[in-house]
């Protein structure tokens, strides 16, 4: 998988990021489940609340 900074600076209402621990977390979490890549993005919304993004977002996911 390939992620933008985007997606790690995505910040909660208090300015935590969502970070590489998040992000792997989540995406371990996505890959047991074997769930759609937009569970991933989903995690990221319910970390920001209502914070908007700052920066773009990006994930590429390729499955050989």
């Amino acid at each position: 998988m390939l992620t933008s900074d985007g997606l790690l600076e995505a910040s909660d209402p208090n300015g935590r990021l969502f970070g590489l621990e998040r992000l792997t977390a989540a995406y371990t979490t996505l890959l047991e489940r074997q769930g759609p890549l937009e569970d991933l993005l989903d995690a990221v919304r319910y970390h920001r609340g209502r914070n908007s993004l700052e920066d773009d977002v990006l994930i590429l996911e390729l499955t050989l």
